[in-house]
């Protein structure tokens, strides 16, 4: 039963933070297949690579300083690089495989954090149920308290991290500054991981108060990076979209609803006010497929190739049958 209760406390809070993730990418959601594969990298692949390689190493740790210090040694300078290169792999994987997926700086934190999710997921599930196993109640509820909300987000802040800097790689067009740009915030994801593990295991309850302090500013600070990539979206997505209007394209009411923070939401507020559920559909369609040529267009001023302005032609096709069909 104590299992049962563990598994179910953790995965609700987990399907609460996938939620939140999946609502950070305010334009342009990427397919919940997609995202759901993330998710699962990190629960399975990540989680199965870092314990083996994290055992691995352990072994020679644990036999020149004993089991306790081997144990504190290896959470804080083994398990920091092995972990947070598991569960990058997979933002590696997407950033070339998927291109057309991984367009910004906002795409690499949402990609970053349902790897580390996933991740989290699994070794909240273990670290509840080992206390359980060793028939500590009070350990398993102070356990899934600290880890999921005092120390909540942990390691998907800590991949979001590695996910900007293929973000900014994204946006840069020089690909050895875009690679430099990669270590580096791979490099501070380690040296964040490092932080907690560190102090967790060498200092105990100041140690961990200090990296409360730590871990709450850097969330607040990837908030604030999240803020900064909604409005640089939003100013370019209007440009873009700016010049369909003057083609001809897009109608000025449709670029409103775009252009505008809250402009889809008012449109539809006075659909559903008046019982216009057929022009609720219409205005998420016309925002998708506006926001979806925008973020086309960007792609091919970065890189023009034949299929991409050939998904522009077809989405302005689609758009001009949409504004026909519903006038």
């Amino acid at each position: 039963m104590g299992y049962l209760v563990g598994i179910l406390a953790v995965s609700v809070t987990t399907a609460a933070s996938l939620i939140l993730i999946w609502f950070l990418d305010r334009f342009e959601k990427d397919p919940l297949w997609l995202l759901a594969l993330v998710f699962l990298w990190g629960a399975v692949p990540a989680a199965a690579a870092a314990l083996i390689f994290n055992t691995l190493f352990s072994l020679p740790l644990h036999f020149m300083f004993g089991p306790k210090a081997g144990l504190a040694l290896t959470a804080s300078f083994v398990a920091p690089p092995v972990e947070e290169t598991a569960k990058g792999l997979a933002l590696l994987i997407i950033f070339f495989a998927l291109r057309h997926r991984f367009t910004d700086v906002l795409a690499g934190i949402i990609f970053g954090a349902m790897v580390g999710a996933g991740f989290a997921w699994v070794e909240d599930i273990s670290y509840i149920c080992g206390e359980f196993d060793r028939g500590a109640a009070e350990a398993m509820t102070a356990t899934f308290v600290a880890r999921v909300f005092i120390f909540g987000l942990g390691h998907a802040f800590l991949t979001a991290i590695t996910g900007i800097g293929f973000g900014f790689a994204r946006e840069v067009r020089s690909c050895w500054l875009g690679g430099l740009v990669v270590v580096f915030f791979f490099g501070l994801a380690i040296a964040f991981h490092f932080i907690r593990n560190f102090l967790l295991s060498f200092f105990g309850g100041p140690g961990a108060l200090l990296y409360l302090l730590v871990h709450w500013v850097g969330l607040f600070s990837l908030l604030a990076v999240i803020v900064g990539a909604w409005v640089y979206q939003w100013k370019w997505i209007r440009g873009e979209l700016r010049e369909e209007v003057a083609l001809g394209n897009v109608g000025e009411r449709d670029y409103r609803q775009v252009s505008k923070w809250f402009g889809r939401l008012g449109w539809e507020v006075r659909f559903f006010a008046a019982l216009d559920f057929r022009g609720v559909l219409r205005i998420r369609k016309m925002f998708n497929l506006l926001v979806n040529l925008a973020f086309l267009k960007r792609s091919y001023r970065r890189r023009p190739d034949e299929d991409t302005w050939r998904r522009i032609e077809e989405t302005r096709a689609r758009v001009a049958l949409l504004r026909r069909r519903f006038g």
